[in-house]
Formats: structure tokens, sequence, C-alpha cells
């Protein structure tokens, strides 16, 4: 089972039935692990440098790294400058989709 930043669920570590993100709870587990112990600031999700800029000069991590507990306002900011792809066409299928079907014949 994975977490899902979109269902309000509270942390990247615990997954609920029928969530999917990121290859799941434990792989969210393990790949940030292994980023706390490399102590680099390019961990392992690509989508996590399309987050807001922090103090320190390097996006935001979406989930304390530690804790797994989900940072609502850097999810929000992905959400409002369309850096996640499935949420940009869910909300904006009604005008992209009849596009991309006309052109995919």
């Amino acid at each position: 089972m994975a977490a899902s930043i979109y269902y309000k669920d509270d942390n990247a570590y615990a997954g609920k039935p029928g969530r999917y993100f990121a290859g799941g709870a434990q792989a969210n587990r393990l790949n940030s692990q292994r980023i706390a112990v490399l102590g680099t600031q390019d961990g392992a999700f690509e989508w996590d440098k399309l987050t807001s800029v922090g103090a320190d000069g390097y996006p935001k991590p979406v989930w304390d790294l530690a804790t797994g507990k989900i940072d609502r306002e850097v999810v929000l900011s992905m959400k409002e400058h369309n850096y996640d792809l499935r949420e940009f066409l869910e909300r904006n299928w009604s005008d992209i989709g009849p596009k991309w079907l006309a052109n995919s014949t």
C-alpha cells in the first residue's frame, strides 16, 4: 500500500488501501533513509526537485525524511504551479483531452 499526498494522507510511510504514490510507502521510507544516510540533496525522487526552494537554497522536501510527515504547504505549491502532471491533466482534461485525442490518430 502507498500514501498519497493528494488524498489527505498525513504520512508518506503509512500506506492506505487503493492509494499509490512514488513506489509505495515502504519504498518512500527506504529511499528517504538512504537520502538521510548519504547526506545528499539529490535524492531518489526526481519529482521532488519541482518544489519551492527552502532557506538553504535547495528544493523543500515533500515530506520529512525522518518521520514521513507530509508538508501540505509544499504539496499545494506543486499543485498550484502545475508540477504534478497527473493532477494537472485531471484538472484540465476537458480542454486537453479532446486536443490530445484529435492529434493521436
